[in-house]
């Protein structure tokens, strides 16, 4: 009687290199996301006593990144980035399991990452057409995960012939399951329109900030913490190409979705990092970053104040009402002027040995009494 020959188990140079950087992607950037969250969100309850609902947000999105970095780990450890030949079937077991829960969960966390970036744009930039775009992509994000990922959960129905290896590997699969044109098909129009929305988010804050008057080192220094969001960007863009396996019917599936496992944790790491940098502006300036309020070449001295007056174009004030630590009493957005990105006002100068930053802002309001003085309201003034 015939036997088969042993398949050697070594392990191909392409290979090692897939596992190499799917393991050096997720927990690098993991662990990066996890630094700088951890960081801003210190700062934001410690440092400026203001935790709102953006950081419960980037909270609850930094949880879910760092689960979905662990079952991306359990992911490579058992077999992705391996030749389908080269996994044992208990691995194959674990794997197609694990790979079924990262596709059913990518919609949730992506929602989770976006929501956090997109509530803190509505914080700091009170501005008609960011609040406008931000509620519209919170309200289109809702729809579109709950939606996808019904459809990433039922591609196969039962969804036991996605992720039980044994109906896998039926003969009558693809009687229950979409045909593989069409999950492409699907998993491309996720990718593209999450792209889209990507882009709208990273170019949001750019008019707001152009407009505003500051030196150019500090204009840049701003414009380079709110432009890292490319780089978030940028990864839904090269996970199209991951994607192709689904096109070709390709069955060496723990090789081939490999770089798209790695390239989503780079999309969820990198996306809670870019909407986390501009709320360490005060530990960048304390380190210099982005100039003191009081060095001479910045200009005017309170220039960086918390303590501002944005006015319209018929020089009249938007708001009067003080806020002060701990008041109720908030607009819905602290303008991006406000601690997140300014240096501390003169009123900290006497808490520096406890390195306390106390800010005094104005409330500001955009009611306006008639349809004249909403055209006039600008949304952005200069500082006093």
């Amino acid at each position: 009687m015939a036997t088969s020959a042993p398949v050697d188990m070594t392990l191909q140079a392409d290979e090692r290199y897939e596992i190499a950087v799917s393991y050096g992607t997720i927990i690098g950037t993991g662990a990066f996301a996890i630094v700088v969250c951890s960081t801003k969100l210190y700062i934001r309850k410690f440092m400026l006593n203001s935790f709102g609902i953006d950081d419960w947000a980037c909270l609850i999105g930094l949880l879910f990144v760092t689960t979905f970095n662990g079952i991306g780990l359990a992911v490579v450890y058992y077999g992705a980035g391996k030749h389908i030949e080269h996994v044992t079937p208990d691995e194959l077991k674990h794997w197609f399991m694990l790979y079924y829960v990262c596709i059913c969960l990518y919609l949730s966390i992506s929602f989770a990452v976006k929501s956090s970036i997109l509530l803190f744009l509505r914080r700091v930039f009170p501005v008609p057409y960011v609040q406008y775009t931000t509620m519209g992509l919170l309200i289109f994000f809702t729809l579109f995960t709950i939606s996808g990922t019904f459809l990433a959960a039922f591609q196969c129905n039962p969804p036991k012939y996605t992720y039980d290896i044994v109906f896998l590997m039926s003969p009558d699969r693809s009687k229950f399951c979409f045909p593989a044109m069409t999950s492409y098909a699907v998993f491309m129009y996720q990718a593209v329109l999450i792209f889209c929305c990507d882009i709208i988010m990273f170019l949001l804050p750019f008019p707001a900030l152009m407009s505003v008057q500051l030196n150019s080192r500090k204009s840049l220094a701003l414009l380079a913490v709110f432009g890292s969001g490319v780089v978030a960007c940028i990864a839904p863009a090269i996970r199209f190409k991951s994607l192709n396996f689904y096109k070709t019917g390709s069955t060496d599936t723990t090789f081939e979705g490999a770089s798209s496992l790695y390239w989503m944790a780079i999309e969820y790491n990198m996306g809670l990092v870019a909407g986390s940098l501009p709320a360490l502006r005060p530990l960048f300036s304390r380190l210099g970053v982005f100039g003191s309020s009081n060095d001479p070449s910045s200009g005017n001295p309170n220039q960086f104040s918390p303590s501002y007056q944005l006015d319209d174009q018929n020089s009249k004030q938007w708001g009067t009402g003080r806020r002060t630590q701990g008041s109720k009493n908030r607009f819905q957005g602290d303008s991006v002027l406000e601690a997140t990105v300014i240096d501390r006002d003169n009123s900290s100068r006497d808490s520096e040995d406890a390195r306390i930053m106390k800010t005094e802002v104005f409330t500001v309001t955009s009611e306006a009494r008639d349809a004249n003085s909403r055209g006039n309201q600008q949304a952005w003034g200069q500082f006093e």
